[in-house]
């Protein structure tokens, strides 16, 4: 050296200093690596990309066979038949109507009294919607949901059960947010006939009649309901003096209670028998429909003449006051030159009308007639039958509604909620303008809810799409009724189709497989008994069994698309549906070298969806050519459990899954919801019993007289059709396929093994640790020094621009108990007031050099000391009084090299400090003290590190091949036969980064330090003891190997939670296999936290400090992760590519606090 600067008073810079020479680890001054890894980067993200684009093409082109359709319709029909006229005109009619009404002037505003009823249905699946939509319209609402007993001496309300009929809390909610009276109906009809005997049985026996007026009002008052709708049909003439009788008897008890009475009577009911009922209830409701009834011949439902004479007829008897209109919203559908009809709603007709009548306008197909005001069409159906269509939409039900409003009765009424032109309400509403213009109001019809339905079967076809319909109307000036109907566009919801019912044959279908070992016992069971299924399997189980697929297919069973990763289709987009149902047909190809049009979404098999977000991915599906197979038959065996009528759960067993599936196919034989398929599992969960119930159901089955059947024979199609063979052109493609999707499962094997052994190894090193450094702790108890061992030691700080931090480190140090034989400064090229901070400082000698890294300025320090032993420090720590004293007793065992100290971090100020003290004390210090039992530290720290300088010289002191000098001359330390130790209670206190940002640049350096030690120091792997038979290994796992998995391995964790978040949260979802894996990897995340928490504690514990910093520890894991992530793969790529690093220098803000 050519002079230093001693007692702080003057400088000298050092001359010309010898530097090492040696090349940095990775380094490449060539360039031609970084040159030769992007060639071979961009060659294989070509090949990628081109594999990966023919998959996409492949995913996004399915080329497959039309699916044929399971009826044909005709294009054309038979001319229409004549219509109804007789010849008069409607000016007449309006005339005569006009005469005989007298009619009166339309109040400026409804009556504060008018009524405004719906009449609703619970068995009317478009019921409810309707109701929710239009409730605000109406005054009182009539639920269908009670019925005397069969002898009249009771009231039973199977309809009304809340639990069994869970929409009626949804109906009674509606009403009381909408100000909507509830009235609920009491009829004599079961399952929608009407029986003399219930009625008699009432009225002849008075007993019976108070027990059921009293089970009224408190039936009306617990529950805070407004009154009673009676809807008593075919009454004998002799009970009608026994009704007023009975009516009475209600006012009297009713009254009280302030409950209401209305009393339903047909068209045809004698009207001056109703006089004498009147003052007995509040109003009467006359049903002014069926003018032809589906019993008998085709025609109006209520033509306005027919209308008209009923009411007046009515009226002759009925107070204008007590008199509600109930008007019609349906029709009836005959078939020509046959008896009866089947009642439709107006969608129903709408769906029938475009359906049937095909490729021809609106206006062509729909007729008005001009006698009756109501419109009708007629159609061919696919067996060459002709069908005579009647029905009432808004425009013919406004005239009729106008007939009793001119006569200013006391309201109107609709049957029934859910079957009528939604367009009524816009008229029939309790705060209808006194200036409605039907001409406008009613020429747009749109359907508020979303779906009907048609036909008897398992199999979906989307007949319809929600559309806004046009008409237009024209009104005749004088008597304000309508007298001329076009319709221009049909309105419409969806309209699902449903075919392929066959009494007696069952098709037993499995779902969410294939499971490798569930799937291939029952395919066993089945094989045992001969009988065919199919299964209809997920993607990604294809993907990872092909195999059992294959199988599946070989033994005659057929094989249908149940998505790719099992979402609820209804709750991803249209985009993600295409690509999970494309990404199973390609997977089905792969597997079994045929593709599939068989689909069934998941969570939504039965063959009634319920919400457009149901029909959604069946719509999408019969666009991409795939037919939806449903089912009406389910056992729910997906639930392991099974409640029992006392509330109590016990296991499901197979004799329940044979139970239910007969109980259920028994309750549905008759109905609309008959079944020809049975849903089972085969995967998603334990399926022993479903195997076990295979051997019973099938005998049981065949014993009651069912055949059990493929698919293809259930709808009378091949098996090549259902599942047509690959093309020679898509042999390429399915190849490319088959490639991705192997690549894609054994990916997703490697994923899910790291994680798991990811999360076991880092529990077992948690509690590895944890237990070392207990030991160790207990060793530090036992362990007993030489108070006469008192070494000379000089600290040495190697400095670069640290002019913020440098005068506080040196006035710790000098204030440190152990006597310090000389502190030496070694500025590294500041370009700063570095040395000037210390100008006053006579115990502190300043050497300045040319800048040429830390290595370099310790190592000249090294070689200007000349005590035994050499404290280390950084230039932004200060030191506790007592670290010297506490490190330098250890050397007095002479194979002792090194001693760490416990460095902590000095300045938390922000949540970037606060989570760096975090994990300063729960990992670095708390590793370091279990390492220093296995002799195999990985790192003196620069932080605070007292070395014996014998030791150090020996081994070439410090090196510059590497960004961690401080690790690398540890490492070399220990290959040499030395001891390392810590000492926990030498605290130091670091400038840690307050930055993102300045954290990311130190971290950064430390990683791609340790991967050049690592790197450097391969050699060293299962030699020197533990430290290169365990530890080197671990950190090659840790902080190399995972630190590349990492990312990916959490991204699946973010994907599965969210898939968790958006998937509906029903009973099934939650025991389904997706969230059993996530549950799983959720525990196990759970456990592997515990055990860091814990050690976390007993790392506080230790250093006797307070443990509330741990509050951050779960999110400061997670945080500190993903920039490990970043600035390791940064590491690794500069690493790769053999780029020059720099050091990195950190910005000093001088904010350490001891």
């Amino acid at each position: 050296m050519d002079g230093t600067v001693e007692n702080g008073r003057g400088f000298t810079i050092a001359g010309a200093m010898a530097t090492e020479n040696n090349k940095p680890v990775f380094l490449d001054e060539s360039g031609k690596r970084l040159r030769w890894v992007r060639g071979v980067l961009t060659i294989i993200v070509l090949l990628l990309s081109t594999l990966l684009s023919v998959f996409l093409f492949s995913l996004g082109s399915i080329a497959m066979t039309q699916p044929k359709k399971l009826s044909s319709r005709f294009s054309t029909h038979l001319v229409s038949h004549e219509r109804r006229q007789s010849g008069l005109e409607l000016s007449q009619l309006v005339n005569r109507l006009q005469h005989a009404a007298k009619v009166k002037t339309l109040p400026n505003r409804p009556p504060a009294s008018a009524v405004v009823m719906g009449f609703y249905a619970p068995w009317e699946e478009a019921g409810l919607p309707s109701f929710r939509s239009h409730a605000s319209a109406m005054t009182h609402i009539a639920p269908a949901w009670l019925r005397l007993s069969q002898d009249g001496s009771s009231v039973e309300s199977p309809d009304f059960d809340l639990d069994a009929n869970p929409n009626n809390r949804e109906v009674i909610r509606i009403a009381r947010e909408n100000g909507v009276k509830i009235v609920p109906l009491l009829s004599n009809a079961k399952e929608g006939n009407f029986s003399t005997a219930p009625l008699k049985g009432l009225l002849e026996d008075p007993s019976r009649q108070d027990r059921v007026i009293r089970w009224l009002v408190d039936f009306c008052v617990r529950n805070q309901f407004g009154g009673i709708n009676f809807d008593f049909e075919q009454i004998n003439p002799e009970d009608y003096s026994r009704i007023r009788s009975f009516l009475e008897r209600v006012q009297k008890q009713f009254s009280p209670n302030q409950l209401e009475s209305s009393f339903d009577i047909s068209a045809d009911f004698p009207s001056k028998v109703v006089a004498g009922w009147c003052d007995s209830i509040d109003f009467v409701v006359l049903m002014a429909y069926d003018e032809h009834e589906e019993t008998g011949t085709s025609g109006p439902i209520a033509s306005i003449g027919w209308l008209e004479r009923q009411l007046e007829s009515t009226l002759s008897s009925v107070p204008e006051d007590k008199l509600v209109l109930s008007l019609g919203s349906y029709g009836y559908d005959w078939k020509r030159n046959k008896s009866g009809a089947e009642s439709i709603s107006y969608q129903g007709a709408m769906a029938n009308a475009q359906g049937y009548r095909e490729g021809e306008a609106p206006s062509d197909v729909i007729q008005f007639d001009p006698e009756s005001l109501n419109p009708h069409f007629d159609y061919t159906d696919e067996n060459g039958q002709i069908h005579d269509v009647w029905f009432l939409d808004a425009a013919s039900v406004y005239s009729q509604w106008k007939l009793g409003r001119d006569r200013n009765l006391r309201g109107t009424a609709l049957w029934a909620v859910g079957t009528e032109d939604p367009t009524i309400w816009t008229f029939l509403n309790r705060s209808v303008a006194t200036t409605f213009d039907p001409v406008k109001e009613l020429a747009t019809i749109r359907f508020p809810f979303e779906i009907t339905y048609e036909g008897k079967g398992e199999v979906l076809e989307v007949r319809s799409r929600p559309a806004e319909g046009k008409r237009e109307l024209t009104i005749d000036p004088k008597s304000g009724l309508l007298d001329g109907l076009t319709y221009q566009k049909y309105a419409s919801t969806y309209l699902i189709k449903k075919t392929g019912f066959k009494s007696k044959q069952i098709l037993l279908t499995f779902d969410d497989g294939p499971d490798p070992t569930f799937t291939p016992q029952i395919l066993d069971a089945l094989k045992k008994h001969h009988a065919p299924a199919a299964f209809f399997f997920v993607g990604a189980n294809v993907e990872a069994n092909p195999q059992i697929a294959q199988r599946a297919y070989d033994e005659g069973h057929d094989i249908g698309n149940h998505s790719f990763s099992h979402p609820n289709l209804g709750y991803v987009s249209n985009e993600r549906v295409e690509l999970e149902l494309n990404a199973t047909f390609r997977v089905i190809e792969s597997a079994i070298g045929r593709s599939s049009i068989l689909f069934r979404p998941p969570y939504n098999a039965d063959s009634q969806p319920e919400t457009s977000d149901e029909v959604r991915p069946v719509d999408i599906a019969a666009k991409l050519g795939f037919l939806t197979i449903g089912e009406n038959v389910d056992p729910n065996d997906w639930d392991p459990n099974i409640t029992q009528g006392d509330g109590t759960i016990r296991k499901r067993t197979a004799d329940d899954i044979v139970r239910l599936t007969l109980e259920d196919l028994e309750r549905r034989k008759g109905t609309g919801e008959e079944g020809n398929i049975v849903l089972l599992h085969d995967a998603g969960g334990p399926r022993e019993e479903t195997v076990k119930a295979i051997d019973k159901l099938i005998p049981e089955l065949r014993k009651r007289g069912y055949s059990l059947v493929s698919t293809g024979q259930l709808l009378g199609r091949s098996r090549d059709e259902l599942m047509p063979p690959i093309s020679a052109s898509e042999r390429k493609e399915v190849g490319v396929d088959r490639v991705i999707f192997n690549v894609a499962h054994w990916g997703q094997v490697v994923l899910s093994t790291c994680f798991i052994v990811a999360l076991l190894l880092g529990f077992s090193k948690a509690v590895a640790v944890t237990v070392l450094a207990l030991i160790e702790r207990r060793a530090e108890q036992n362990r007993v020094f030489d108070p006469s061992f008192n070494p000379t030691v000089s600290v040495l700080i190697a400095a670069y621009n640290e002019e913020k931090t440098i005068a506080n480190t040196v006035k710790s140090v000098l204030g440190s108990h152990y006597p310090v034989a000389e502190v030496i400064v070694i500025d590294d090229g500041s370009t700063d007031g570095t040395s000037e901070a210390l100008i006053g400082e006579p115990r502190a000698k300043v050497i300045r050099k040319e800048n040429g890294g830390k290595a370099s300025a310790l190592n000249l320090g090294f070689q200007e000391l000349k005590t035994e032993l050499v404290l280390c420090i950084d230039a932004d720590t200060q030191l506790d009084p007592n670290a010297i004293e506490r490190m330098v007793r250890h050397f007095s065992d002479p194979k002792v090299a090194a001693v760490a100290g416990n460095v902590q971090v000095g300045n938390v100020n922000n949540m970037v400090t606060a989570w760096q003290a975090v994990e300063y004390r729960t990992s670095q210090n708390l590793d370091r003290r279990a390492l220093s039992r296995l002799n195999a530290i990985t790192v003196i720290p620069g932080a605070i590190g007292v070395w014996r300088r014998d030791s150090v010289v020996s081994v070439g002191g410090y090196s510059s091949d590497t960004l961690a000098e401080d690790m690398d001359l540890t490492w070399r330390l220990r290959m040499a036969g030395n001891r390392l130790l810590t000492e926990p209670g030498a605290v130091a206190y670091t400038e840690a980064p307050e930055s993102w940002s300045a954290l990311s640049k130190q971290r950064f350096r430390w990683s791609y330090g340790t991967f050049q030690c690592l790197w450097r120091f391969r050699s060293a792997l299962g030699r020197h003891g533990a430290f290169g038979a365990l530890v080197l290994p671990v950190m090659w796992v840790f902080q190399i190997g995972f630190q590349i998995l990492g990312p990916i391995v959490d991204l699946q964790i973010l994907f599965s939670l969210a898939m968790a978040l958006v998937m509906p949260h029903t009973k099934e979802t939650i025991n389904s296999a997706h969230w059993d894996s996530l549950r799983l990897m959720l525990e196990l995340y759970a456990l592997f936290f515990a055990v860091e928490f814990g050690s976390g504690l007993i790392a506080y514990r230790l250093d006797r400090a307070k443990p509330w910093p741990l509050a951050w520890l779960f999110i400061q894991r997670f945080a500190y992760r993903q920039l490990m992530y970043l600035v390791m793969l940064k590491a690794i790529w500069r690493a790769v590519t053999g780029t020059r690093q720099g050091w990195g220098k950190l910005k000093r803000t001088g904010n350490v606090k001891v």
